[in-house]
């Protein structure tokens, strides 16, 4: 396939029948991006991040020269939103960590994690063990709380450190059949359905690999069609920068404006083609994750494990 092939502006057409081509022989640039599931936090994609700052515009400038801008999307900014308060739950629900000196990466469950590291604290299983190390580690580590993604449902430890005893007390509780409460503050970042609606209603948002010859070859037939669309990294952790993939799978989004009929021809051609459409996407992800804890507050309450 010659990615290189220059258009002829005036062919009725051409500009679609060179996107159909391109998405029909690029399997390899539309595949999903990976996201890989451990028990680190970083690893969470960053959602909101997607879209916060300056997207590049392409679009038939008032001269009528197909060029490039920058736009801001303001529902980007809304789309993921926080909020704070302090819980008390098991130390089972709690299913990652934010820090450790070794790697959380290798790992998709804590036991299998406190197996590998912290086998030398769990050759006691017995309450007073997990009293004794979870108090151990809770002398300096005042400043700990929970992390919460509704698109990810998981509730990490954001911790400075304390990493293997914790997971050691963890381990014990869950083979003892034993619930230990954990209490801290908890941040949860959830979706804005508002802004998520705002988007799907505006845009068709979809993931392409980076691949320069790709997205050349893209952009020229965008540009004869007169097609407007904008573009930016996906977010981090799911194909975009930092994601901890190789640089060859990194991600991009296209965005193509539902109310351009140039766009919506084009639109019509993704949706039958292998991209993912991201907002969809994202979507699913809050609907599958289950949050597994009630997040309203409760009675304050000292940490006392049960012994």
């Amino acid at each position: 396939m010659n990615l290189m092939r220059v258009l002829d502006p005036f062919m009725p057409g051409a500009h679609l029948r060179r996107i159909r081509e391109l998405l029909a022989n690029g399997s390899d640039v539309l595949r999903r991006p990976l996201v890989r599931q451990s028990v680190a936090l970083s690893d969470v994609p960053h959602w909101e991040r997607f879209g916060s700052g300056r997207l590049t515009y392409w679009r038939r400038d008032p001269f009528g020269d197909y060029s490039a801008c920058f736009r801001e999307i303001p529902a980007f900014r809304q789309l993921v939103v926080s909020s704070q308060t302090t819980v008390t739950i098991d130390i089972r629900q709690i299913q990652g960590m934010a820090a450790s000196k070794s790697d959380l990466h290798g790992h998709r469950c804590l036991d299998a994690w406190a197996l590998d590291n912290a086998a030398w604290a769990l050759k006691d299983v017995s309450l007073p063990a997990v009293g004794h190390l979870l108090h151990w580690r809770r002398q300096d580590t005042a400043s700990d709380s929970l992390v919460v993604h509704d698109y990810d449902g998981r509730v990490f430890l954001s911790n400075s450190e304390g990493s293997h005893r914790f997971a050691a007390a963890r381990y014990i509780a869950g083979q003892l059949g034993e619930n230990v409460r954990f209490r801290a503050p908890l941040t949860r970042y959830s979706v804005d359905q508002t802004a998520l609606r705002a988007i799907q209603g505006e845009f068709a948002v979809y993931a392409v690999r980076h691949d320069a010859r790709f997205m050349n070859a893209l952009t020229d037939a965008f540009r004869a069609g007169g097609v407007p669309y904008l573009t930016c990294e996906m977010p981090p952790r799911l194909g975009g920068a930092d994601y901890g993939g190789s640089s060859g799978d990194a991600h991009r989004a296209i965005l193509l404006p539902r109310a351009s009929h140039a766009a919506s021809q084009v639109i019509a051609l993704f949706d039958a083609s292998p991209a993912m459409e991201v907002m969809s996407e994202l979507q699913r992800q809050c609907t599958a994750a289950l949050i597994p804890l009630d997040l309203a507050d409760e009675e304050p309450e000292p940490f006392r494990p049960r012994i």
